[in-house]
């Protein structure tokens, strides 16, 4: 459309009247009239009763002004609650911190699991560890044969030990008894430790497949949430269009020729409501012989004039007809600018083509 106006334009800084070209430069089409080019018959797209009806015929709009609306409370309670529904559901996902406070909880978990795993291990190597224990074990058999040699010797001449000697063998084999004792002690102690180690290594690994799983299910939630979030996203624009469906906008600018139904009536979808037409574009057409629309072809320059005394003005041709009728005629049509309102749709006019210039309305003279 925009370079079809340019053409039109361009047409206009360079246009001479075909009408005083020689008869083998110029092609005169016959039965030429006006025509409308843009017209839309606007119909219902919803039911409902008309709320507003703010057109007459013979008004002028803007493309998208509003042509009519029809009762839209309900569909205007329906997007409010659509919205205020999306607007809690992204309060609650953006306040939501299960994953976050799901996952630190994890965290810890496998970090205490992992210290819990390192204890176990000191506690394993100090339990294999049995040095001690044999160690006082050997001990406690030296100070027993020690003591054993000394009763042997008392009892051939008690003489041959004195009583300060066999109380301090007594004593010694009595402490090396005692270490042994605590080193059994401490033997079974940290075998108990290990065992301990044990269990709460298993404790830990349990908790952290817990939290995994409320990890998971945290997630799972998240992700079921924002799939509400964008099934309310799409409810509001649903119940946005089916708003907007209720208010009737001019597809393009034009003029009001015809209404069909008055305010306050009721009206089912597909009724007509009114008609629009664009008066500041026009067609010209007319018919050409078969020979002569051979020669003819889309961006030529034309002329037109209603009358003899008219000023001829501007055209471009802008479809040919591929069909010929039974009388050998060709259909022809050509664009024109109607910006002063000079020409209405139905009335006759004189129209000359240009053959001259080539397709994008140049002359072809060099």
């Amino acid at each position: 459309m925009q370079k079809l106006i340019l053409i039109i334009l361009l047409a206009q800084r360079l246009f001479s009247d075909p009408s005083t070209l020689s008869a083998a430069d110029r092609i005169q089409v016959s039965g030429v009239f006006f025509a409308i080019r843009d017209a839309a018959d606007i119909p219902a797209p919803e039911r409902g009763r008309i709320s507003e009806n703010p057109v007459r015929p013979g008004d002028m709009v803007a493309a998208d002004a509003l042509l009519v609306r029809l009762d839209d409370e309900t569909a205007r309670l329906n997007l409010q609650q659509q919205q205020l529904k999306l607007a809690r559901a992204k309060a609650e996902v953006v306040g939501s911190q299960a994953v976050q406070m799901a996952s630190a909880a994890l965290d810890e978990a496998r970090s205490e699991q992992l210290q819990a795993e390192k204890n176990l291990e000191i506690a394993a190597k100090q339990a294999d560890d049995d040095s001690a224990l044999q160690l006082a074990m050997r001990e406690e058999e030296l100070a027993k044969d020690e003591l054993e040699r000394a009763r042997t010797s008392r009892e051939l001449s008690r003489i041959s030990i004195s009583e300060q000697e066999w109380f301090r063998l007594q004593n010694n084999c009595e402490q090396a008894r005692l270490k042994t004792c605590m080193a059994e002690t401490a033997a079974i102690v940290r075998d108990a430790e290990r065992l301990r180690g044990e269990q709460l290594v298993q404790q830990h690994q349990a908790t952290v497949r817990r939290f995994e799983s409320l990890l998971l299910q945290a997630k799972t939630d998240h992700e079921s949430a924002t799939l509400e979030l964008q099934i309310l996203q799409n409810a509001v624009e649903t119940a946005q269009l089916a708003l907007e469906r209720r208010q009737i906008r001019a597809p393009f600018a034009g003029t009001i020729v015809e209404t069909n139904r008055q305010l306050g009536e009721w009206v089912e979808p597909g009724e007509k409501l009114l008609r629009l037409i664009n008066l500041k574009t026009l067609h010209v057409e007319g018919f050409l012989t078969a020979e002569q629309a051979a020669t003819v072809q889309s961006g030529q320059r034309a002329a037109v004039r209603i009358n003899d005394s008219d000023k001829p003005a501007p055209a471009v041709i802008v479809f040919v007809s591929p069909q010929i009728d039974s009388e050998n005629f060709v259909r022809v049509r050509a664009e024109i600018m109607n910006e002063h309102g000079r020409y209405r749709p139905g009335s006759p006019a004189d129209m000359w083509i240009d053959t001259t210039t080539a397709a994008d309305g140049v002359s072809d003279e060099r």
